[in-house]
C-alpha cells in the first residue's frame, strides 16, 4: 500500500515541478521581452535625439550626441526632446543635460 503512494506521491511532485518550470519560464520571457521593448524604445529615442542634435546643430553637436546615449531614462530623454524643439543654441541643450545627469 505504501508503493501506490509514493508513486502516486512522486508523480504529483514532478507535475507540480514541471508547473512551476513552466510558470517561471513564461514568467522569464515576459519579463524579457518586456525589457526588450523597453530597451529599443530608450534606444529610438536616443537615436532620434541625435538626429534632430544633427540636423540642428550640425557637427558642433558630436559630443551631445555621445552623452545623449548614455542617457536611459525614458522620462528624461522626453523631456529632452521637449527642450531640444524649443532650444535657440547647444548651450541651451548643454544645459538641459546637465540638469538630467
Amino acid at each position: 500500500m505504501a508503493q501506490p503512494f509514493q508513486e502516486l506521491y512522486r508523480e504529483f511532485e514532478e507535475k507540480g515541478m514541471r508547473k512551476g518550470m513552466e510558470q517561471g519560464i513564461r514568467k522569464g520571457m515576459e519579463q524579457g521581452m518586456r525589457k526588450g521593448m523597453e530597451k529599443g524604445r530608450t534606444e529610438g529615442k536616443q537615436e532620434s535625439i541625435c538626429k534632430l542634435l544633427a540636423k540642428k546643430f550640425g557637427p558642433e553637436s558630436t559630443e551631445l550626441q555621445e552623452r545623449v546615449r548614455k542617457i536611459t531614462d525614458e522620462t528624461a530623454l522626453d523631456r529632452f526632446i521637449e527642450e531640444l524643439i524649443v532650444a535657440n543654441n547647444i548651450n541651451d541643450v548643454a544645459k538641459v543635460i546637465e540638469a538630467l545627469n
